[in-house]
């Protein structure tokens, strides 16, 4: 039996014999759904079933601007 930490509320739980990758498991006292992520060692992971975020890392606009040196 494996017995792993809730990440929100800190209870154990049992996530049986063999946990598999992709498993989806139910806190049983505050009620968060974790998804295993790793089987050696046993990680669980936040759910997120939102869209995926496309960001374009080159694009400048996210950077502070300098101030011109044009007076």
């Amino acid at each position: 039996m494996t017995i792993k930490l809730c990440l929100d509320c800190d209870h154990e739980i049992d996530l049986g014999l063999t946990p598999t990758m992709g498993q989806r498991v139910k806190c049983t006292h505050c009620g968060v759904i974790l998804e295993i992520i790793s089987t050696d060692p046993t990680e669980l992971d936040w759910v997120y079933d939102g869209p995926a975020v496309n960001v374009d890392w080159g694009k400048s606009w996210w950077r502070l601007s300098t101030p011109s040196t044009d007076r």
